[in-house]
C-alpha cells in the first residue's frame, strides 16, 4: 500500500510497518551526492536513508556517536553530514568544528529535535551550513538537503521563535564554561550537589558555587527556574 508520508514521524512508522512511502513531491531528481548519517537513532537513520535515496541521494555511512564518525572520516567520502547534536558527548561541537577544519567539502546539516537558539548558535560557530528541526516536513527536509548540497545555506526564519520568546537564554549560555555547562545538565537530570560533585571530582561547596553563579548570572532565585531554563534548552 502507497501512502503519502509527509513528515519523520510518520516514516519511522512506515518503516516499522514495512510500507512503501513517498513525499507530497514524489522524486525531484537524481543526484550522485553522497551523505553521512549520525543519530543514536537507527530507526531515524534507516528512515532518513530511505527518504533521501528517493530523491536520488547516496547514504555513503551511518554512525551512532559523533566519535565514531569522526574516527571513521579519513576513509570516507561525502558531500554531506546530518548528524543530530542531542544524546552526544559534551564535546559535539568540539568534534564538529574541527571536522569542519579538517573536512572543509563536506557540508554539515543539522537535523535536531531542539529549536533552542543556543544550539542553533553553537551551530552557526561549528561551522554547519544548515539547521532544521525533526518536526518539519519530509519536503521542507528535502528542500533544505538539495540547497546545502547546491552550496547554499539555510537557517529558516521559524528558527528564531525560541530566541522571541526567550531573548537572553543563547548569550547567557554561550557565556558559560565548559564546567558551568555540565553542572547545569546534571541539575536538569534531577543530580543532588553530592552525586553532582562525586561525579565532577570537587566538593559539595564547590557545586553549590558554580549553581549560585549561574543563577546570579539570569538573575533568578529558584532552583525550579534553573531547571526550567535547562529544560527549555534541551541541557539534559
Amino acid at each position: 500500500m502507497v501512502k503519502i508520508k509527509t513528515s519523520l514521524s510518520q516514516l519511522f512508522l512506515a518503516q516499522m510497518e514495512n510500507d512503501i512511502f513517498v513525499t507530497q513531491s514524489g522524486q525531484s531528481g537524481m543526484s550522485d551526492k553522497k551523505v553521512i548519517l549520525m543519530d543514536v537513532s537507527s530507526l531515524l537513520r534507516t528512515g532518513i536513508q530511505g527518504l533521501l535515496a528517493e530523491h536520488g541521494y547516496q547514504t555513503a555511512a551511518q554512525f551512532p556517536t559523533i566519535e565514531t564518525m569522526h574516527s571513521a572520516l579519513p576513509m570516507l567520502h561525502a558531500d554531506l553530514i546530518i548528524m543530530e547534536h542531542l544524546q552526544q558527548s559534551p564535546e559535539v561541537f568540539s568534534h564538529l568544528m574541527q571536522i569542519r577544519k579538517d573536512y572543509p567539502d563536506i557540508q554539515v546539516l543539522i537535523l535536531s529535535s531542539s529549536s533552542s537558539d543556543f544550539h542553533i548558535q553553537l551551530s552557526r560557530r561549528a561551522g554547519a551550513a544548515g539547521y532544521i528541526n525533526k518536526n518539519s516536513s519530509l519536503d521542507k527536509i528535502i528542500t533544505t538537503v538539495n540547497r546545502i548540497t547546491s552550496g547554499g545555506y539555510c537557517y529558516g526564519p521559524e528558527l528564531w521563535h525560541h530566541h522571541a520568546r526567550y531573548p537572553r537564554d543563547a548569550s547567557l549560555l554561550l557565556s558559560l564554561s565548559h564546567i558551568d555547562i555540565c553542572i547545569l545538565r546534571y541539575i536538569s537530570a534531577g543530580y543532588s550537589n553530592k552525586i553532582i560533585a562525586s561525579m565532577l571530582n570537587m566538593n559539595n561547596k564547590k557545586v553549590s558555587a558554580y549553581k549560585q553563579r549561574i543563577m546570579a548570572k539570569f538573575k533568578i532565585t529558584r532552583l525550579a527556574e534553573l531547571v526550567d531554563l535547562a529544560k527549555r534548552n534541551y541541557l539534559y
